[in-house]
């Protein structure tokens, strides 16, 4: 992990990188004549004012756009081959002066021309229409490659030269088109109702008045396309992008709309669970209905129960009912195709985080991504809008609430029921009713080192060493509920403390300082169910390695914690993490909090230097482009509500979306410090989305790797907002509000005197694509007010123009 002295070191970074000289910027232009918009913003603080930053940031000519200025400009449709390539050795080509660069075919996607013209793995493609590969401008053989691929455009003629073993070939295949398929989008009434009522916003203005709106409609387009591009046609039943959210398709068509769009995923968390609620059925349905499914409410919502025995009645009949949706939602799987689940969880875990996988052998390889097309294709044939709603039927019976003040009331338990068959032990009472293996603590210090269907403990300071409410594969669903205590819960293996793994799982804690140890796959996360870790107070800490702490692959994961200081850690994967088909979400109402992620597994990119993280909310996906496994991402999701708190972690976190996923990091009020490596701190990467919202304070943030405070990478979009506070944003190269490959990057600010230190391309700033004739976007909003003080040539009161392709905007 991430330690303390690690960090101290790093974070006095903030005062090396504020000596970098600046960089002369153009003369700015003058402040259009408009109303004062930008001050309409910053009316109130908290998370219910956020669309009145629409006057603001807002695009409506992206719905009404004019017909001279198309949001989908007429393009030729690119060619596609349909290979996934990689480098290999140059080889020497007969009558050849010297060696020639290659590339080698390793997989051929289904139904491709390539698949048609007979392209095999092993090829080795040597010249393509008649030249030598290069690095070209991209400088790199597969990106050029492709890129030339794709100019050729649809119908067109491409003339390949290949290797086959010994053999020249020499080859004229027609391209098809880049395969695309519908991209349904969510109903949004009241964005919709905001595009109607807005005639003009600070945003179309600078737009229009600095010459940009027609460049940055063509990127937008560019965006549009990729949500109907078919990521891999690999799945044998045709099902392309079979975990693509519509959110996410309607985030890459509006993109503009990613703070309105994060609101409306965030508002029923923290309307459903703060310092006053508690409501685990909002939490769960709030998942479930952001992974596209709808969610069946009780006609009729029965009253509190008048007793500890009634709840468990209740719960009993909930669990039940969960457990033959459960089956029901299975029906369809062999016991063979639930251990292939069941194994391939791990697997894609880990299975480019081991010492020994560049080790395999190409081979060895091959056979792992077969496997992990057949393990997707197998998890499609579970239903999993009953195997959620499974979950959800259990967190309705879960009454928090009612367990907080029968537990403040002194409440008592009579082990006497019809219908129960009781057994008394010496600390505990076990029962058999409904079918269920249910064990009761009484007051005192217990140990639980075996499993039961349900698990409720009246107080005491108790160890848990058992999975602690998980439902893993051949176990039905599984809740723990302890009423209060400074307990330990130490959990070994895979899957624990609140994990649903092909069910659901549900571990409940309603006081004390406690602490939570577990390995992988733990502490509110999900895989194909619903797991969920709720803690009620106390100076809580929780550790963990890999996939934990609100984390879900096509299943909802939860962590949420009502108050206290408490301390979240985990390596790798997590706190807020929604992966392909899943929906993450740690959410924390109040207390100085510390959230620290990495430190365990070497980022590919600086080995030595970096660590992933993936974790503090991020969606992800994957998308490697050697591989025909390519899936969408999720929904991830970390909300603290109150409190002076730290976020800790290197790439890829704070509010990060990547590969058609969307990441949210909420803060809603505190002094903040955030601290990252790279692509953190409001970054969309590969056509994902990500937005880091602070709502108040004073606030530091710090990436010392640059990539980050608000970065559209690579057709995506990314935002930082803060509303409030004298603020310090430090970062290197391609920051604070900047764009890159057809990206849209905005870092906003509403108040207070703040610093930006950016070493270069940032504060503002898009990077054009002279291969796509296409401009990228960065923006770099203060609109509080204040004495700001910039690198980079940018001022304070200033409007200026950067490079053609970005706006730094300081409004007194």
């Amino acid at each position: 992990m991430l330690n303390d002295r690690w960090l101290n070191a790093v974070w006095m970074l903030v005062g090396v990188l504020a000596l970098v000289s600046p960089v002369r910027a153009e003369a700015p232009p003058s402040l259009p004549e408009m109303e004062p918009v930008a001050q309409q913003g910053v009316s109130g603080a908290g998370e219910s004012d956020l669309f009145h930053l629409y006057p603001l940031l807002g695009l409506p000519s992206l719905q009404t756009a004019p017909a001279e200025v198309p949001v989908v400009e007429a393009v030729r449709q690119a060619g596609w081959l349909g290979i996934a390539p990689r480098e290999t050795k140059p080889v020497f080509l007969p009558g050849a002066d010297d060696f020639t660069p290659a590339l080698r075919v390793y997989r051929v996607y289904p139904g491709s021309t390539a698949s048609r013209a007979g392209l095999r793995p092993t090829d080795r493609i040597v010249r393509v229409n008649n030249e030598r590969l290069e690095l070209g401008p991209e400088n790199s053989l597969i990106v050029h490659f492709q890129n030339r691929v794709a100019e050729v455009g649809a119908g067109g003629t491409l003339q390949l030269k290949l290797l086959r073993g010994e053999a020249v070939m020499d080859l004229a295949l027609t391209l098809d088109p880049v395969p695309t398929t519908p991209a349904p989008v969510p109903s949004h009434p009241e964005l919709d109702r905001l595009h109607a009522e807005a005639k003009e916003t600070f945003f179309s203005q600078m737009l229009q008045r600095e010459g940009m709106l027609e460049g940055f409609h063509r990127s937008v387009g560019a965006m549009r396309r990729t949500s109907r591009q078919v990521l891999t046609t690999a799945f044998q039943d045709g099902a392309y992008n079979p975990f693509r959210l519509k959110e996410m398709n309607y985030l890459l068509q509006q993109p503009m709309d990613l703070p309105w769009v994060a609101h409306l995923l965030t508002r029923q968390v923290n309307q459903s669970f703060h310092r006053e609620r508690q409501s685990l059925d909002k939490l769960v349905g709030a998942g479930i209905r952001a992974l596209d499914m709808e969610t069946v409410e009780d006609a009729k919502a029965l009253p509190p129960p008048a007793d500890l025995e009634t709840f468990i009645d209740r719960l009993v009949a909930a669990m039940n009912r969960a457990e033959t949706l459960r089956r029901q939602a299975l029906a369809g799987m062999t016991v063979d195709d639930i251990a292939f689940l069941e194994a391939g969880i791990r697997d894609w875990v880990f299975q480019d985080l081991e010492d020994d996988y560049v080790d395999r052998s190409e081979t060895e390889k091959q056979e792992m991504e077969d496997r992990f097309l057949r393990w997707f294709e197998t998890a499609l044939k579970v239903d999993r809008q009953k195997i959620l709603h499974a979950g959800k039927l259990i967190a309705q019976a879960l009454d928090v609430e009612w367990l907080q003040a029968f537990n403040q009331q002194g409440g008592t338990f009579k082990p006497f029921r019809e219908g129960w068959v009781v057994r008394e032990e010496r600390d505990r009472v076990v029962i058999r009713a409904g079918g269920l293996h249910i064990v009761v603590g009484n007051g005192d210090a217990n140990v639980y080192g075996e499993d039961a269907d349900v698990i409720i403990d009246l107080g005491g300071d108790d160890r848990y060493l058992n999975t602690a409410g998980a439902s893993q594969v051949g176990r039905r669903n599984r809740v723990v509920v302890d009423l209060g205590g400074n307990d330990l819960y130490l959990s070994r293996g895979w899957g624990a403390q609140g994990a649903g793994l092909l069910g659901a799982g549900f571990l409940l804690d309603l006081g004390g300082n406690d602490r939570y140890v577990a390995d992988h796959f733990s502490q509110g996360t999900a895989f194909l169910g619903v797991g969920v870790l709720v803690d009620s107070g106390g100076q809580d800490r929780y550790q963990c390695h890999v996939f934990c702490q609100g984390a879900g692959l096509l299943g909802v994961g939860v962590l949420a914690e009502q108050g206290g200081d408490d301390h979240y850690g985990n390596a790798l994967y997590g706190q807020g993490l929604g992966a392909s088909g899943g929906y993450g979400l740690l959410v924390d109402a109040d207390g100085q909090d510390r959230y620290t992620s990495g430190g365990s597994f070497a980022d590919y990119s600086e080995p030595i230097l970096a660590f992933r993280s993936m974790a503090q909310g991020v969606g992800l996906g994957y998308d490697r482009w050697d591989t025909l496994v390519q899936v969408s991402g999720g929904i991830g999701v970390l909300s603290d509500q109150n409190g002076n708190d730290t976020y800790v972690a290197d790439y890829f976190a704070q509010g990060t979306g990547r590969t058609y996923g969307i990441g949210i990091l909420f803060d809603d009020n505190g002094d903040d410090r955030y601290l990252a490596g790279r692509y953190a701190q409001g970054v969309g990467f590969r056509q994902g989305a990500g937005l880091l919202l602070d709502n108040g304070g004073d606030d530091d943030y710090l990436s010392h790797a640059g990539v980050s405070q608000g970065v559209g990478h690579e057709t995506g979009v990314g935002m930082l907002i803060d509303r409030g506070g004298d603020d310090r944003y430090t970062s290197s190269l391609l920051s604070q509000g900047a764009g890159n490959g057809d990206g849209i990057g905005l870092l906003l600010d509403t108040g207070g005197d703040d610093e930006y230190t950016c070493r270069d391309m940032g504060q503002g700033f898009g990077l054009y694509d002279a291969v796509a004739a296409r401009g990228s976007f960065g923006f770099l909003f203060d609109t509080g007010g204040g004495v700001d003080r910039y690198s980079l040539g940018r001022r304070n009161d200033a409007i200026q123009k950067n490079d053609a392709w970005g706006i730094t905007a300081d409004l007194p």
